[in-house]
């Protein structure tokens, strides 16, 4: 149950990222797949280090997931901005 609510939160970050940085399609599937996979990681971290069961939706484990999904995506672009003004090797 935990993993569709993270999957959920990390789609609807992702979703808000490429909205607000109007990106074209290819770049909000890379923000979505990216906020699912930030929010999964996120989520397991807090179930792992809380030693919460994964079977129960926590309100910390949606604001770990919430938050793996910002710093995922944040890192992306910050990754993708400086390789972006560097231009072709």
């Amino acid at each position: 149950m935990s993993l569709m609510v993270w999957s959920i939160i990390g789609l609807s970050v992702g979703v808000a990222t490429c909205r607000l940085l109007r990106g074209g399609i290819l770049a909000g599937l890379r923000d979505a797949v990216l906020g699912v996979i930030g929010a999964t990681v996120g989520g397991t971290l807090f179930h792992t280090l809380a030693s919460v069961d994964v079977a129960i939706v926590h309100a910390g484990s949606m604001v770990a997931a919430t938050l793996g999904a910002v710093l995922l995506l944040a890192t992306s672009h910050i990754v993708r901005r400086g390789a972006d003004a560097s231009g072709p090797a």
